[in-house]
């Protein structure tokens, strides 16, 4: 589980980095975008303020327009009346008034002139007024879209930043958390598994140095701590792979009145029946290992009885089980891939599933005369 820890623990540290390392991009990304966006509204306020003053100056044109061309309108309707009197001298019209009337619409100052002149001026200036308004409405017009374009990516960014980036980094510093504490914890007990090893090893070496001094010639007796811890470790591996629940630690008591195993920190003979028959038998197939693996005598054979299947009296032959169907399918499945090096038999009411009874030589006892096979003795 150390090293499970440890790999997730790499994996969360990268996963972090790299979401902490994206957050702080796309948070750049975003301000440069807010920026950008700032700086466009404020150019569409500008440009909106004076196409607006574009617009009364435009009314202004339009007003001047029409009042020079009402002045021109009305002096055309004035020429078509009938002249009583001089309009320049205010006299009756005679001869020489005719002359004078003559002399002024010949005149390069009359009014008529002075008129199309204005207008020309005014239409040329309305002329440009209307091609900068037009230049105005094209560059609000694109300004606007992208506007619209940097405020959807500046929502997409916020988003991701909101819904995944910062979850994930959340969760993963959530997780870290907790694996720091796990490892702190297996560390203090492995730093305290240590600890008592060299205690138990102080220990002998002080029993050795005080049996020496009262009998020299008696040989230590006992079995060393190491020793123990590591056949502690052969029952521990078999009862993974029995899927025994929640193992965390197996220790052994050298106390003469137990002289047994501690799983979990609670004595095996204070469990139930079933728990004790199971535990039991992992305690002799892990001595059956540790003898194989360590070169040591053992006939390499063993028979259990009922591993799996207590009774609560003789009589009542009522079954009592501890153990769970996924216990008892991993504890059959685990012992179908035993080796040649090793035989193991066994007696029990539980049958393996099909799968199970194709890969082991099993035998079916029926208990009764004539149909199959009656017991272990055929007669």
């Amino acid at each position: 589980k150390q090293n499970y820890l440890k790999k997730r623990f790499d994996e969360l540290t990268s996963s972090l980095s790299n979401s902490s390392q994206e957050l702080e991009d796309l948070s750049n990304i975003k301000q440069d975008i807010f920026n950008e966006i700032k700086s466009l509204e404020s150019k569409q306020i500008l440009d909106g303020e004076l196409k607006s003053r574009f617009l009364l100056l435009r009314e202004h044109y339009i007003c001047d327009i029409k009042r020079l061309e009402f002045i021109n309108e009305g002096k055309d309707l004035f020429s078509q009346l009938n002249i009583v009197k001089c309009p320049f001298c205010g006299s009756d019209i005679g001869l020489e008034h005719i002359n004078c009337l003559i002399d002024g619409v010949e005149s390069p100052s009359n009014l008529r002139n002075s008129i199309n002149v204005e207008l020309e001026k005014i239409l040329m200036k309305f002329a440009d007024l209307e091609i900068t308004l037009n230049q105005f409405d094209s560059d609000i017009c694109l300004r606007e879209i992208n506007l619209n374009d940097l405020n959807r990516k500046y929502s997409d960014i916020c988003k991701r930043i909101i819904n995944i980036l910062e979850p994930i980094k959340s969760a993963s510093k959530l997780e870290l958390s907790s694996i720091i504490t796990e490892l702190a914890i297996i560390n203090d007990h492995e730093g305290a598994k240590e600890m008592l090893q060299n205690y138990h090893e102080q220990k002998n070496c002080f029993e050795i140095d005080l049996r020496k001094k009262h009998k020299n010639s008696e040989q230590p007796d006992g079995i060393n701590f190491k020793v123990l811890q590591e056949f502690c470790g052969f029952i521990k591996n078999i009862l993974e792979k029995w899927k025994y629940p929640n193992i965390s630690n197996i220790n052994f008591d050298t106390n003469y009145n137990k002289y047994d195993i501690i799983i979990n920190d609670k004595s095996r003979n204070a469990n139930g029946k079933g728990i004790r028959a199971i535990t039991y038998t992992s305690f002799v197939l892990g001595l059956l290992d540790f003898c194989i693996q360590n070169n040591l005598p053992h006939s390499r054979t063993v028979i259990l009885d009922s591993p799996l299947t207590t009774y609560q009296g003789k009589e009542t032959k009522t079954k009592v089980s501890e153990l769970s169907k996924d216990m008892e399918d991993a504890f059959f499945n685990d012992l179908s891939f035993v080796d040649d090096k090793r035989q193991i038999i066994i007696f029990d009411n539980k049958s393996p599933n099909s799968n199970i009874q194709l890969k082991i030589n099993y035998l079916h006892f029926s208990g009764i005369k004539g149909e199959g096979r009656q017991g272990f003795f055929n007669l």
